[in-house]
């Protein structure tokens, strides 16, 4: 779980411009504590449907999966420094790959 958090850092800090990194992280890592509060609790579903904690979690994991896989590929990629880069990261990531920037 350090490794996935240290991970989450990591790929917010690529993706997210100087300004709203703080933000981005703060809520990366507000997400992970919520998590982390509910997951010992997910146990007592299971009164509900035996296998519900198990299609819970896995649904949870596909889902993040599949939301990790859309992510753009940041090797050798500058950092963004203001919200313009931002707006339009296709074109800028273009740019980069072509070294025009």
């Amino acid at each position: 779980s350090v490794l996935c958090l240290l991970l989450v850092y990591l790929v917010t800090v690529e993706l997210a411009p100087t300004p709203a990194r703080g933000i981005v992280v703060g809520l990366c890592f507000g997400m992970s504590r919520l998590g982390a509060t509910l997951a010992p609790h997910i146990n007592y579903i299971a009164d509900i449907l035996d296998a519900l904690p198990q299609v819970t979690v896995g649904t949870a994991l596909l889902t993040c999966s599949i939301a990790a896989w859309t992510l753009p590929e940041t090797k050798d990629i500058q950092l963004l420094h203001d919200y313009y880069q931002t707006k339009d990261f296709q074109r800028h990531l273009e740019k980069i790959q072509n070294k025009e920037i």
